[in-house]
């Protein structure tokens, strides 16, 4: 089995992967554009996969603003992207009981951490059915401090998204645009993963 069957893949959003295309070239993630440059394609770009499991491979499709909602572990009011801020947002959709959702935590805070102040946000949103006490106890025990926790028990979130796999992280723009999905668990401090989030916000700011 070919190596990379271990890692996840990034894909950017059919309609801005040309536009993307020479960014990710420079930051060494693809391969330079050739005579495909300019026309519509899908872009896979390859990123860590921590837990060893082949990945899942998506199609992202989504061009609208992607309209969620949910709550914060009080559950005491809806909230939506809107009430979020960053010009470029990384919205991990994720449940205390799955494995490899919960590998990828670390990395994801690490990397809210390192990048704070940096136009930047991470949102997760734990999609379990149970009540939020229980996922502010999981959390709590999870000692992660520079992560804001959010959840969805109705999981339209994910619906609206157009998740079927947890994980799944979808990186949009300050306008709620999809810029790109990675499904499946990912090293969020690897270097990869460091370069394709400094070409997105390069090109956004």
């Amino acid at each position: 089995m070919d190596a990379q069957a271990h890692d996840s893949m990034f894909e950017l959003a059919s309609a801005r992967a040309p536009f993307w295309l020479a960014l990710l070239a420079s930051a060494g993630l693809v391969d330079a554009p050739g005579s495909s440059y300019g026309q519509e394609a899908n872009l896979a770009i390859t990123l860590p996969n921590p837990d060893g499991r082949d990945p899942v491979f998506d199609q992202s499709k989504l061009s609208e603003p992607i309209i969620i909602e949910f709550s914060d572990l009080s559950n005491s009011a809806q909230l939506s992207l809107a009430d979020s801020s960053g010009k470029l947002r990384l919205i991990n959709f994720w449940a205390t009981w799955c494995t490899p959702c919960v590998k990828e935590l670390p990395s994801m805070a690490a990397l809210a951490e390192r990048r704070a102040g940096n136009a930047f946000q991470v949102i997760p949103i734990a999609l379990d059915r149970a009540e939020s006490d229980v996922v502010s106890d999981f959390v709590s025990g999870l000692q992660i401090s520079s992560l804001e926790w959010f959840i969805d028990p109705s999981r339209r979130s994910g619906q609206a998204a157009d998740v079927f796999v947890l994980p799944t992280s979808v990186i949009v723009d300050e306008e709620g645009r999809e810029l790109g999905r990675a499904i499946g668990s990912v090293d969020w401090e690897s270097e990869e993963a460091s370069s394709l989030i400094d070409a997105l916000l390069e090109q956004i700011e």
